[in-house]
């Protein structure tokens, strides 16, 4: 099964709509935040797929405005293969945003169902992260290191890499990618 992964688009140019519009071969789409209310809207209108959605930190529960359903807290099965979701990033602002201290995503973590696939907005927790925004979320660590989901998909970091977290592939992903659930083979879809 392959899922088409989309996140943090602050900015989406034309060239990149189309290609989003153009894409065939993928089986489900996730939306993993940061996304506004109007790219939310296009991209149901050109995604041919079920659609599921997780909120980010600068979004005001875009998702469900939209229309979209949230998989933020909850656990789906498709295919055969179970996602548990996780929306927002550590707590670093104000405002009406899906933000968290370090022990509320803890607790968050704990009520997720345990999953083959983590989707989440924030990374897990680095020690190594200097940027406050995006030093990632411990509620995310804990759920890896316990329940050890084959691969952890996210967003917010506006990079895209592998890394391996105990024995879970995390993929972060900038914009758009298309991933083989099973192979974990990434195609990049928007090339800088």
């Amino acid at each position: 099964m392959k899922a088409l992964i989309i996140t943090d688009l602050h900015s989406w140019t034309n060239e990149e709509y189309q290609i989003t519009k153009e894409l065939t071969g993928y089986d489900i789409c996730f939306l993993l935040g940061d996304i506004s209310i109007e790219y939310l809207k296009q991209l149901q209108a050109i995604i041919h797929a079920p659609i599921y959605g997780l909120n980010g930190n600068h979004d005001s529960n875009n998702i469900e405005k939209a229309g979209i359903t949230n998989i933020h807290g909850k656990c789906i099965e498709v295919n055969g293969i179970k996602f548990s979701g996780m929306q927002g990033s550590i707590r670093y602002k104000r405002g009406p945003y899906n933000t968290y201290t370090q022990e509320e995503s803890i607790e968050i973590s704990r009520t997720l169902e345990k999953a083959d696939v983590l989707l989440t907005h924030a990374a897990a927790f680095d020690t190594q992260s200097t940027n406050i925004a995006h030093v990632g979320l411990k509620g995310i660590l804990e759920y890896i290191e316990e329940n050890q989901p084959r691969l952890h998909i996210h967003g917010h970091l506006h990079i895209n890499r592998n890394k391996m977290i105990r024995n879970t592939n995390s993929i972060s992903v900038y914009k758009a990618a298309v991933i083989d659930l099973e192979t974990e083979e990434i195609e990049i879809l928007y090339k800088d």
